[in-house]
């Protein structure tokens, strides 16, 4: 498609920093699948094929310019639907290093929200601009087929048919990523539907949320089945980096489902961070990396005036160097074998349980850095 997508992402002109902004219309027929055996909290789970649909959905990709520059790794990104339309909190958080690093990525319209909400113009009334012509083809038949059109993206993306996504670059690795509403559907993908397609690398879980989506894609709508507790499964033999902040373990409730580092599993809990941060809502639409004020810590309680006011400062922790760290150490892993360093989880204590707290209030343990060992504030 000619001109620019309708999606919440950087504002800074991708072109300036030797990248380049493509959007392509994705069609075909999805499966959506029930499970084989029991939804245990193990992740070892099996599904088959249940029923099939026509689909016609979009994806965003964002490349270098120049192909000297792409690393081969591709970043899929699950768009996140949580407003009523997409954005795209993973490549928000981490484009720095993509970008510094040469990576693609891509952005997928997987859910049925997303769709709508660019085929209403909605999505374009929030985020400005757009033609109401624009979308007028897309079509998805509900999130039950979501899983399957994220599948046939990565299949797209490895072996294209008359138009190749990424131009002339090559992908040789796909890292799946997904960031909060979206890692809720990345873990279900990982555990049910990964094993059966073995398209993606490595997997980036990033503020997973209790429990994950159920097959037919809604939160919880089959909570009979889908058990409180899921972990990532343990057999799957294709590294996955889980990583979560502060706010996921308890006011999210992924903290019952926190499990051990394995062979193919790291997880890294970042001390001091908030599931969505300053960085996230405000400061990483210009980050490009040349000021120094993006780390800093500031108060800030509406950065979104009208649309996002708290009663406190919103967190301007360092969630998005830990996050970078985190793809870069996933990415290592995959090229030449070198797993990521195992991290101390952030310390719990008490019945109920509940974060240990230093003398100044901040939590002990897990990914620190220097706004939590050298504080001037909470």
């Amino acid at each position: 498609l000619a001109g620019a997508p309708v999606l919440v992402s950087t504002f800074f002109s991708l072109a300036s920093q030797g990248y380049q902004q493509s959007e392509h219309l994705v069609s075909g027929t999805a499966n959506a699948y029930a499970n084989v055996n029991a939804f245990d909290p193990d992740g070892h789970w099996q599904v088959q094929a249940s029923a099939q649909a026509a689909y016609k959905t979009r994806i965003v990709v964002n490349r270098p310019i120049d192909p000297a520059d792409f690393n081969g790794t591709v970043v899929v990104e699950w768009l996140n639907v949580s407003a009523g339309f997409d954005s795209a909190p993973d490549w928000g958080m981490l484009h720095k290093e993509l970008i510094r690093k040469g990576y693609a990525w891509v952005g997928v319209t997987a859910q049925k929200v997303g769709v709508d909400s660019l085929i209403d113009g909605s999505a374009a009334a929030l985020t400005g601009g757009g033609d109401p012509l624009r979308y007028a083809s897309l079509k998805h038949p509900g999130d039950s087929y979501a899983f399957d059109i994220y599948s046939q993206v990565a299949q797209a993306i490895r072996e294209p048919s008359e138009i190749a996504p990424l131009g002339g670059l090559i992908a040789q690795r796909l890292i799946a990523a997904g960031e909060s509403q979206s890692a809720h559907y990345m873990l279900t993908y990982v555990n049910a539907l990964a094993p059966l397609h073995a398209l993606y690398d490595g997997y980036f879980i990033h503020s997973r949320l209790a429990s994950s989506a159920g097959l037919i894609g809604e939160f919880r709508e089959d909570s009979d089945t889908i058990p409180q507790e899921v972990r990532v499964r343990t057999d799957l033999g294709t590294p996955v980096m889980m990583l979560q902040t502060e706010t996921d373990l308890f006011v999210l409730g992924s903290y019952p489902s926190r499990q051990d580092d394995s062979t193919n599993f790291r997880l890294w809990e970042a001390a001091g961070t908030a599931h969505a941060d300053l960085y996230t809502f405000l400061d990483n639409r210009m980050d490009v990396g040349s000021n120094p004020q993006i780390a800093a810590v500031v108060e800030n309680a509406a950065p979104i005036p009208g649309f996002i006011d708290c009663s406190k400062p919103v967190n301007a922790g360092p969630q998005h160097f830990v996050a970078n760290a985190a793809m870069r150490a996933l990415n290592t892993w995959i090229v030449d074998g070198t797993p990521p360093a195992m991290a101390d989880r952030l310390e719990v204590a008490g019945t109920p349980a509940a974060f240990a707290l230093d003398e100044l209030g901040n939590v002990k343990g897990g990914i620190r850095t220097p706004y939590v060992d050298v504080p001037i504030a909470i």
